[in-house]
């Protein structure tokens, strides 16, 4: 894993400047990368890297040698960059690259500077020289960097000299007014980031990447403010319970799904929509996708911390809207069994007494079809059961949901299989009918 600065290089006359970021200040640069080094790669070693993309009129103009803003010639940018690495062992190379005209040549950029990236690359980009579509062409292929190299994203810089003026202006300045700011444009490729996950979320009912990067956010800023952000603090609880019910849906944790409160979470997400500070920028892409969450979690809002086997049909439909089918099955014929457990005060997490109910539901089935289990008559246990008109009403539901059940868990090598979108529309239709027996 390497650090990498992606830079790109213009054909401008340069003025010398103090380019700024924070507290630390680098003065009296011709080239903005200069002070991008600096400041961001102070700490880089041997197997680092400093890539500059060039087209041949920026490398004639300012690769090999300069001419500034005054027409006095000046080192390149290649010198300046190897006086810097040159102790550090970090490797500095020019790229060439087209002058983005066409399609063909916009396509060979994205080429260059994606060939120019190992697997598990950190980078870091700089965009200041970066012309015509360049910069929006940057967050679009850190984003597909991100997907497929599995680089981490460091920064993405703008060093805004034009913040002081117009160019002729600023060279009537002294040198130490000339004072420039690199602007963190972080925040649109969090942007970026958010609604990805937030669209993974909306669509497959996975909260992992959302949680992991909402946490990621807050924790530097929970850092300097010793954990006393409120919205950071809120922000962090939301993300850990989104990650923690999805993945109770995904692996089928129904004394977790019961026990959850969904209503407190659906609360604080509410609280949260217009609760932000205007200072916690990094936050911001947060704050108008909690609309999508409340809606997602819409069915789930009127559950609190009580245990209610119910909870449990209405993850069942979770998991079929995000083609979690299997936990679907799974999760609905369990909590058919639990609400059984409930009704008859009966320990719903006790093995046999669930086994009983099974029991006592596939004997009902099998006395409609005018078989018989054997020892049914005989089981005591069984007789509140089998004359309850609760239980009655759903020995066929939990019948077709094992059928469906057992196709899947063989694989579909079973006489009686079914093609995907029927199991889809029987689920669905099993689903419906639960909601109104319980409701009854």
């Amino acid at each position: 894993m390497a650090n990498v600065l992606l830079s790109f290089l213009g054909t401008n006359k340069y003025l010398q400047c103090n380019y700024y970021y924070n507290d630390k200040k680098i003065e009296n640069v011709h080239y903005v990368q200069e002070a991008i080094v600096k400041i961001f790669c102070s700490k880089w070693g041997k197997g680092d890297s400093i890539i500059i993309f060039v087209t041949d009129e920026a490398y004639k103009a300012n690769w090999i040698k300069g001419t500034s803003y005054e027409n006095k010639e000046i080192n390149g940018l290649e010198k300046v960059l190897y006086e810097f690495a040159y102790d550090k062992s970090i490797e500095v190379k020019a790229v060439p690259i087209s002058g983005g005209k066409s399609d063909r040549e916009i396509w060979g950029i994205f080429d260059a500077v994606i060939n120019s990236v190992n697997l598990g690359d950190e980078i870091t980009v700089d965009i200041t020289h970066a012309f015509r579509a360049i910069p929006m062409l940057a967050v679009v292929m850190i984003n597909y960097l991100q997907m497929v190299k599995n680089v981490s994203f460091k920064g993405l810089y703008y060093g805004a000299i034009e913040s002081l003026g117009m160019i002729q202006d600023i060279a009537k300045k002294d040198i130490k007014d000339r004072n420039a700011p690199i602007i963190d444009l972080n925040s649109f490729i969090y942007l970026m980031q958010f609604s990805n996950s937030v669209y993974n979320f909306m669509q497959y009912g996975d909260a992992n990447e959302l949680s992991t990067l909402a946490l990621d956010t807050v924790k530097p800023i929970l850092k300097e403010k010793q954990g006393k952000d409120e919205i950071s603090q809120k922000i962090r609880q939301i993300a850990e319970h989104l990650k923690a019910i999805t993945k109770n849906f995904a692996y089928c944790r129904g004394k977790d799904i019961i026990k959850f409160n969904y209503a407190k979470l659906y609360q604080d997400i509410q609280d949260l929509k217009g609760a932000f500070d205007g200072e916690l920028l990094p936050l911001k892409p947060f704050q108008p996708l909690l609309d999508n969450m409340l809606h997602k979690l819409e069915p789930f809002k009127e559950y609190d911390d009580v245990i209610n086997a119910k909870k449990g049909i209405v993850a069942a439909q979770w998991c079929l809207e995000h083609n979690l089918i299997q936990q679907s099955i799974t999760i609905l014929q369990e909590s058919l069994i639990t609400l059984i457990c409930m009704k008859h005060k009966m320990d719903y997490e006790n093995l046999k007494k669930r086994e009983l109910i099974a029991k006592a539901l596939n004997t009902i089935n099998f006395e409609k079809r005018g078989k018989s289990i054997s020892d049914a008559s005989q089981n005591k246990e069984l007789e509140p059961l089998l004359s309850d008109q609760f239980v009655l009403s759903l020995d066929e539901t939990y019948n077709a949901l094992t059928q469906i059940r057992n196709d899947i868990n063989h694989a579909n090598f079973r006489k009686d299989n079914k093609k995907p979108e029927d199991i889809y529309r029987e689920i669905n239709d099993i689903l419906n009918k639960v909601r109104e027996i319980v409701k009854s």
